[in-house]
């Protein structure tokens, strides 16, 4: 007899066990509007934007409630799109409640499911992830973006520690030093084209630059020289990348994207001497292009449907390489005034100097042939880095 009971028992326990799976379906339920110009919020809050006016009558879908909400499916708009947004329980009442298996968003049905047996009656709408139907988008965005910049900066560093280290004048002679380039600011821009509403593709233009001024005065036995170096480098790049805004709550979703570009960069360089024996101005101009890639990772925080709040943090790898351009200097001597200049390229080299090396970059028209120089090669500018962008996005 005492058999009997533990194998019922535990064949009761079996058919609970089984049974389980069946009681975590999610319980839905279809509700209706009873009062007339009732309005759909974007959040459960009485104080939230109004995404939506309905007519008494209308059927809904509702998959949770919050408080004294209920989240629902709109009707999909001329594009498809199933908006969510939340109803008052005082506007609504429930018309069905049905235990309904939960299907893969991308499994669930496109067109609207309209309830056979009562006709008459408002579409019932089930949420779909993809729908069909192309639509735009444009977003517009700004903020602060970091440069590596490369040789520059490397040359720049080199003379700082050249000063300290081996400089032949006046011990304590220098005062100031060159200030690197890394932050500026980046600018952007892009066309977007939604196939379907979590993935777009988009085309974009931007212009990012950066830029420092600094002054060193150098002191030397017979005198001494204010030295003023002004560069400025700046690109305009054009990309074409891809689009994933999966959504990760109510009118928030997570942006990721990746491309490619082509970077139309510039560089000017403007250095002004004033010494004992004379005074001159050295400038230099280029402009080159160069491919590039970037990517973005980011949030997006919806206003309504149309209109959202973007804030992202974008990377880049691009570098502009055989660079030459105008070179001029132009100043007076002890001699008069003189001018010079023509095409000439950037090299970088190492300077050695008492057994040290400093690198350095400047401008001649061949590859400069020095005992005193080595690992000579042409100079790039490195315009990889990061930005971190603020902005909006619109949909129509």
């Amino acid at each position: 007899m005492k058999k009997t009971k533990k194998g019922f028992v535990f064949f009761a326990c079996l058919i609970i066990l089984l049974l389980l799976p069946m009681s975590s379906e999610a319980e839905k339920l279809r509700v209706k509007v009873v009062v007339d110009k009732t309005s759909v919020r974007l959040k459960p809050d009485i104080g939230s934007m109004v995404i939506e006016t309905l007519s008494a009558g209308t059927i809904l879908e509702s998959e949770e409630q919050v408080g004294e909400w209920y989240r629902v499916n709109l009707p999909p708009d001329e594009n498809g799109y199933v908006i969510m947004g939340y109803i008052h329980f005082s506007a609504v009442e429930i018309v069905e409640e049905e235990m309904i298996e939960d299907v893969p968003a991308e499994m669930s049905p496109v067109s609207p499911v309209v309830e056979s047996e009562q006709p008459s009656e408002p579409p019932v709408y089930q949420p779909s992830r993809w729908h069909p139907g192309v639509s735009f988008g444009l977003k517009l965005s700004g903020g602060i973006g970091y440069l590596s910049v490369g040789d520059l900066n490397a040359s720049f560093q080199g003379w700082n520690d050249y000063f300290e280290e081996a400089w032949f004048g006046i011990e304590g002679g220098v005062e100031g030093e060159y200030q690197l380039l890394h932050w500026g600011y980046d600018f952007s821009g892009e066309f977007i084209v939604y196939p379907i509403p979590e993935l777009g593709i988009a085309l974009g233009a931007g212009y990012l630059q950066v830029s420092k001024e600094s002054t060193v005065e150098v002191s030397m036995f017979f005198g001494s020289e204010d030295i003023t170096v002004n560069p400025k480098i700046s690109a305009i790049p054009i990309t074409l990348g891809v689009y994933f805004t999966p959504p990760l709550g109510s009118g928030v979703n997570l942006i990721l994207s990746a491309g490619a570009g082509y970077y139309i960069g510039q560089m000017s360089w403007e250095r002004e001497v004033s010494g004992f024996l004379s005074d001159f101005t050295d400038t230099w101009k280029t402009t080159k292009g160069t491919l590039g890639f970037q990517g973005s990772l980011g949030f997006e925080f919806a206003f309504s449907p149309k209109v959202a709040f973007v804030i992202e943090g974008c990377g880049r790898y691009a570098k502009l390489k055989d660079l030459s351009g105008d070179f001029k200097r132009a100043g007076t001597d002890i001699l008069g005034p003189f001018e010079w200049g023509g095409e000439y390229t950037m090299w970088y080299y190492e300077y050695s100097e008492n057994a040290e090396y400093y690198p350095r970059v400047y401008f001649y028209e061949e590859e400069p042939d020095n005992l005193n120089y080595r690992n000579v090669r042409k100079a790039e500018i490195d315009l990889s880095g990061f930005s971190i962008k603020a902005g909006f996005r619109f949909r129509f």
